[in-house]
């Protein structure tokens, strides 16, 4: 049996689904090999570790089974061995439960395992290994493309929470507008009461030839004459926020808050197509004028040697020359069995070894927010995201080396900054609040402050 090889990576400490991987139905030749990292560094698995497989498949029935840890860094987890694993066609969801020798629970990172009736099985066609190489490697696109999607549609529904949260604090804001007015009417209704308790003295004769004098502390104003002594407190209600303060230390994550409305579906993207395969670079570029294919296709070179280094090789047509855009190399599968005994033939020279190509990257990427609002792209093995956030204009977009795709924006309006004289006063509002009020008044001698 030719065995399927897969590999990714899982992060210990992240508690959503971080890869999807694409299965045929009825597989069973397909065995996963599984790496851990632990905030980003590589995790080693102690020794008398136990690790379990547990999928939750569509129909709410469960399959749980014991995996094999190798070196202490890989949990390998076959099909040969648990030959229900992909029986029925849809989302599988699937923890990896790793145990300590004590049978206390270390982690148990999750992915979701896509099963597809409409893949091609290996049974159905004649293809080589090769052959298979690609078609897998498509499968695992598909797949990305799905991650890709998800994460824009939860970029959309970040940026309609921003919105929301936005309306209300305008909504906010114009609350207190109305409560600023309130307090300005009242502290004016103060000063007059002042005045006019003031006046009476004075009509009353109460100032006996002594200056009146005042005094601010804080809020409060004060009246002395010679019959004594008034004071107002001229403090309104508690004013509007003021602009936010230098963000502090992270605290403890909160409550889940309550899940947003859908929002709408978005408009269905192009399907990955290769529209034509190559057997050389050379024949590929030499039919560039000529082979009819529309600017943005995508073609192949699949040269039949699994070691040449442009086996594999996906370019994309731009205006002027095919760009190479990435390689869908594969593992090498395992050896099958020995065939029957040809006839000797004649002995040729001896070849040099050719030297072996370098492992892409994987292209799987998992985003996901925070309580605080603050967005996360991780990637295994520490490859760099395929993401870039615009500062100047909030677009989060997905980018190859070819390719700069718009996610969404996530990017809410800017407030409103506070207006002296409508939102506060400084101490120099304050003096002329006092120089007015005095100016109306009368001292001992007849003449006004």
């Amino acid at each position: 049996m030719n065995y399927s090889k897969v590999r990714f990576t899982l992060d210990l400490h992240k508690n959503q689904a971080q890869v999807s991987i694409p299965v045929s139905i009825g597989d069973t030749a397909k065995i996963f090999y599984i790496n851990f990292t632990d905030g980003g560094q590589p995790f080693f698995i102690p020794d008398g570790c136990l690790a379990m497989m547990s999928i939750k498949r569509p129909t709410e029935t469960m399959l749980q089974a014991f995996c094999t840890i190798e070196s202490n860094t890989v949990v390998k987890y076959a099909f040969a061995e648990n030959e229900s694993t992909a029986i029925v066609s849809g989302i599988h969801n699937c923890d990896l439960v790793l145990y300590d020798p004590n049978g206390e629970q270390i982690a148990s990172p999750k992915f979701t395992m896509v099963v597809d009736e409409r893949v091609i099985s290996r049974d159905d066609i004649d293809l080589t290994d090769e052959d298979y190489t690609i078609v897998d490697a498509i499968a695992r696109d598909e797949a990305n493309r799905q991650i890709v999607e998800s994460a824009r549609v939860e970029a959309e529904i970040l940026r309609a929470e921003t919105e929301s949260a936005r309306a209300d604090a305008e909504s906010a804001r114009a609350e207190a507008e109305t409560k600023r007015e309130a307090n300005v009417q009242k502290a004016i209704d103060d000063i007059a009461s002042v005045k006019e308790s003031i006046e009476n003295m004075r009509d009353n004769g109460e100032f006996d030839g002594v200056s009146v004098e005042h005094s601010w502390n804080g809020t409060h104003l004060r009246i002395t004459s010679a019959s004594g002594t008034s004071s107002v407190n001229l403090k309104g209600e508690k004013g509007d926020q003021g602009e936010q303060g230098e963000k502090g230390d992270k605290g403890d994550r909160g409550e889940q808050g309550i899940q947003g409305e859908k929002g709408d579906k978005g408009e269905k993207g192009d399907p990955f197509r290769i529209s034509k395969i190559y057997p050389s670079v050379s024949e590929m570029n030499a039919s560039f004028s000529t082979d009819g294919l529309p600017f943005g296709s995508l073609v192949s070179i699949v040269t039949g040697d699994i070691y040449d280094e442009d086996n594999s090789k996906i370019y994309i047509k731009g205006e002027s020359e095919y760009v190479y855009t990435t390689d869908l190399s594969g593992a090498i599968g395992l050896k099958g069995d020995k065939g029957d005994k040809g006839d000797k033939g004649d002995k040729g020279d001896k070849g040099d070894q050719g030297e072996k190509g370098s492992k892409g990257d994987s292209g799987f990427f998992a985003m996901e927010v925070d309580a605080s609002g603050n967005l996360y792209v991780s990637t295994p093995n520490n490859e760099t995201p395929p993401v870039e956030y615009d500062r100047a204009t909030g677009n989060l977009y997905f980018v190859t080396d070819e390719q700069r795709v718009l996610l969404g924006n996530i990017k809410g309006k800017d407030g409103n900054a506070p207006v002296r004289g409508r939102d506060y006063w400084t101490a120099a509002d304050k003096m002329d609040i006092i120089q007015d009020v005095l100016s109306t008044l009368p001292n001992a001698n007849g003449r006004y402050f």
